[in-house]
């Protein structure tokens, strides 16, 4: 006969994801209907009479071991028999298999990774006639047992997963099964984020089998899942935090509002109002040892972006606190950082969570977070991160999370300026440039009017420097930031430096670009709105030798309007 096929030549990748419909079960049951009323119509009609049932369970010795073996043999039409007749013996048996679950698990786990597919959905149908037909005291140890053994492979864990997700699904439709007991769940819900299963969840065939076991489990356990909220909002947070695909992400969070409804929350905001600082402290902890990989940052990052406003408000300060360290080290690791930045500006993008998270705390989230990344290090990786701190100061600016007077006290400090000169002439990446003349066209915006003399001399002649970058893009943001300059400009404002701001953009409205030359334009008439005698003389200067006359008469006749 054909030799037995070793477990380790079989992978999860065909089978595994697909038997019990885990695809769909990602966000729904794994099987509708009654498994076990499926599984028995696909072999016998009707209940199997006593007879038949006694004469099964009295033969079970003798038929498991070689159906067993036989779901290991190289050729699928082997494997195929033997997961038949495992499937009609199982019906036959019942409840009569709880004896010898113990040899029964840990081979259906290693026959639900079959590559064969039809093979394995005869497998998973005896793994839902199991769960329906013994009571879950009696296999969940051994299936919790055995996905936390520590030397399983993350496709033999996968594997486990599925069978454990069929076991759960077919117990919670069979109305037979008694509920669940409260240590058993929690005994499940502990193994669900130990440590084993935690570096599974960095594996997407792993996770989308925890989040199907999440799903029958709030089935299963029904209102009993109160008892382990805590362990499920970790266990959903960490799988919403490894993943990417937002059509993935998006199932997740409708099994976050499933668990609310269980848990009798009135929303999954409620249950982050319950749970999430204790565990945002718990797993700030681990901080010194976070990379972008590891699961203590993947939940704190999910338990951010899904926190409810009130939440994230009382979190604002211990979280500036706690990435002030990590960002300020320019030895550090640069991903990481660069990753804690990205999440600073989704969360500041987000219209509940940004002044949630600014608030009363946008200055020490500027001076903790985005300030001290801005100094100027060597080398494009520092660039990068130099740009995530410059765009999420810029988002906290654009959505106006920060008071004036705070911004004004920065300003006047000697702190904020310095370093936007900085991002102003940065020669790695241009677009650290523009998102610079982003920051202060906004800056000015919020703060324009009340800016004294020496922080606008301060201002200008770097925004004019940049009218001579080699990005067109770069010079036409300089440009709309200086236009602000203007708008805002008091009217005891000096003619002088006035003067010698309109000399500086003069110029560039006879640029080859027309884009720059009507930027230089607009700025122009924005200045002589205020302060039309020097922007007149400069005019009157140039206009002879000009080749676009039409700007400077656009400016002139500016000029000529009653003053702003």
């Amino acid at each position: 006969g054909a030799s037995s096929k070793p477990d380790a030549g079989r992978t999860t990748g065909g089978a595994a994801a697909g038997v019990s419909g885990v695809e769909a079960a990602a966000t729904t049951a794994a099987v509708s209907g009654s498994a076990a009323r499926d599984a028995s119509s696909a072999v016998v009609t009707g209940p199997p009479a006593k007879g038949a049932r006694d004469l099964v369970c009295t033969l079970l010795p003798e038929l498991l071991p070689p159906l067993i073996k036989d779901l290991t043999e190289w050729t699928v039409a082997q494997r195929l028999c033997a997961a038949r007749s495992m499937l009609t013996t199982l019906v036959l048996a019942g409840e009569g298999a709880t004896g010898h679950l113990n040899t029964l698990i840990p081979a259906l786990c290693s026959a639900i990774g079959d590559e064969s597919t039809e093979v394995a959905s005869y497998v998973i149908q005896g793994v839902h006639v199991t769960g329906a037909s013994v009571p879950a005291k009696h296999w969940l140890p051994l299936a919790l047992d055995h996905l936390a053994n520590s030397k399983l492979s993350v496709a033999q864990r996968t594997n486990a997963l599925v069978v454990l997700s069929g076991l759960l699904h077919a117990s919670g439709q069979a109305s037979a099964q008694p509920p669940p007991d409260a240590g058993l769940l929690m005994h499940l819900a502990n193994v669900l984020v130990s440590d084993e299963l935690r570096a599974a969840a960095d594996h997407a065939p792993a996770r989308q089998q925890l989040l199907a076991v999440a799903v029958n489990i709030l089935q299963w356990g029904g209102s009993r899942c109160q008892q382990v909220s805590m362990q499920l909002y970790v266990l959903l947070l960490q799988l919403f935090g490894c993943e990417e695909d937002p059509a993935k992400r998006a199932g997740i969070t409708d099994v976050m509002s499933r668990m609310a409804a269980a848990c009798g929350a009135s929303s999954w905001h409620q249950i982050t109002d319950a749970h999430a600082e204790p565990l945002f402290t718990r797993l700030c902890g681990s901080a010194a040892t976070w990379s972008p990989g590891s699961m203590d940052y993947h939940a704190v990052r999910a338990l951010l972006l899904t926190a409810s406003p009130s939440s994230l408000s009382r979190l604002a300060h211990p979280l500036c606190c706690v990435l002030k360290p990590i960002v300020s080290d320019h030895e550090g690791d640069a991903s990481l950082r660069l990753s804690l930045l990205q999440l600073v500006d989704t969360l500041l993008e987000s219209p509940e969570q940004g002044p949630s998270l600014a608030g009363d705390h946008a200055g020490t989230l500027l001076t903790h977070v985005l300030l001290p990344p801005l100094t100027w290090r060597a080398g494009k990786t520092a660039a990068a991160i130099r740009f995530a701190a410059v765009t999420a100061l810029a988002t906290l600016l654009r959505r106006q999370l920060m008071q004036p007077k705070a911004l004004l006290q920065l300003i006047g400090d000697g702190t904020l300026l310095p370093l936007l000169t900085q991002e102003l002439d940065e020669d790695w990446y241009v677009d650290v440039r523009n998102m610079a003349c982003f920051v202060i066209e906004q800056l000015l915006m919020l703060v324009g009017p009340k800016l004294n003399h020496e922080a606008r001399r301060a201002i200008y002649p770097e925004l004019i420097k940049r009218l001579d970058d080699s990005s067109n893009q770069v010079r036409v943001a300089a440009c709309k930031a200086l236009a602000v300059f203007c708008t805002t400009m008091n009217a005891d404002y000096c003619e002088t430096n006035s003067g010698y701001l309109a000399a500086g953009v003069v110029i560039h409205m006879d640029d080859s670009e027309m884009s720059v030359q009507e930027a230089a334009c607009s700025v122009l008439e924005a200045l002589a709105a205020r302060k039309p005698h020097p922007v007149r003389l400069e005019i009157m200067k140039v206009r002879d030798r000009f080749r676009s006359k039409h700007y400077c008469d656009r400016v002139l006749a500016a000029c000529e309007k009653p003053q702003t």
